[in-house]
């Protein structure tokens, strides 16, 4: 187990919506995935009323020399599909046997990190951009029967852009906003979450200051703080 307990905490939220119990494909419940924190591409949300930005404003308190360091994690859908061996040729099935062993057809996910890196408050008075590109790619697993698993996961594209507000002498406001640039022309949800980022969310560190609670914030701050996206 990770001794970060905020990575702890982060990884189970990022599965939170993947996977419910009861833990099998049939389940009713399990039929509709990956509900949380979705950033879909900006046609389909602009279609359907999902997200294709997130935001994240919070404060911090401290120095501006003081640093901060922001990273997005998300996951990424990837189609498994068991095939079995025809002479030359691969025939995608549903289901494969491989002595006890059952292989389904189903969607998994893995995890993926965007990091912008540590920087002094003052320097992000700039907004720094950094483009996101997961290439696309495929993996065959060999089976020990006639048969592999192929897993196939498409290209996302997007921007992490990440800028700071001074708010008073020590007082600062931090802006995230990671956005999904992928193409989609797909207007079916099962299509669009293969270039969706799934349960995002940010993962944000202060060196030298700290941050302002959001939901129970020093009564002096509680303006600045409602004024928060």
């Amino acid at each position: 187990m990770s001794a970060d307990p905020v990575r702890q905490i982060a990884r189970a939220v990022l599965y939170e919506g993947y996977l419910l119990w009861p833990y099998r494909r049939s389940a009713m419940k399990n039929q509709q995935r990956f509900t949380f924190g979705g950033v879909y591409p900006a046609a389909f949300a602009e279609r359907f009323g999902d997200r294709s930005e997130l935001v994240m404003e919070c404060l911090v308190e401290g120095p501006a020399a003081a640093r901060v360091d922001i990273e997005i994690r998300f996951l990424h859908l990837v189609d498994r599909r068991p095939a079995r061996r025809e002479g030359a040729r691969l025939v995608p099935v549903d289901e494969l046997l491989c002595g006890d062993e059952r292989h389904l057809a189903w969607e998994e996910a893995t995890e993926r990190t965007v990091a912008l890196g540590t920087h002094a408050i003052e320097a992000l008075r700039a907004a720094r951009t950094v483009p996101v590109a997961v290439a696309g790619g495929e993996d065959v697993e060999r089976l020990d029967c006639d048969g592999v698993l192929v897993r196939r996961w498409d290209a996302l594209e997007g921007a992490l852009a990440v800028s700071s507000e001074p708010l008073g002498e020590s007082l600062h406001r931090l802006s995230v906003r990671f956005a999904n640039r992928s193409a989609s022309p797909a207007v079916e949800r099962a299509e669009a979450l293969r270039r969706t980022f799934l349960s995002t969310h940010v993962v944000a560190r202060a060196s030298g200051a700290a941050f302002v609670s959001q939901t129970d914030p020093p009564a002096g701050l509680r303006e600045q703080a409602a004024a928060c996206r």
